[in-house]
């Protein structure tokens, strides 16, 4: 018997139905927030690469000159 054939004769209670759809709703708006947030990291990580890539765009500390190193100037 096919597969097929065999769920169509089957009866399936509301109820179960009814919780597996909220079942499957729930995972799909937790994988869309997933994705969502996904999106918005990458897109702040492209800005910083831009950022960093333009001349200028990373602000480079001054090192201290050592003491010792200033004395033999």
């Amino acid at each position: 018997m096919q597969l097929s054939a065999k769920v169509e004769r089957t009866f399936q209670p509301a109820e179960a139905s009814s919780a597996a759809a909220d079942e499957m709703e729930s995972a799909f708006r937790e994988r869309v927030r997933y994705v969502a947030t996904m999106d918005n990291a990458y897109q702040r990580a492209q800005r910083l690469t831009e950022t960093l890539n333009k001349p200028g765009g990373l602000p480079i500390p001054r090192q201290k000159q050592s003491y010792k190193r200033s004395l033999d100037l």
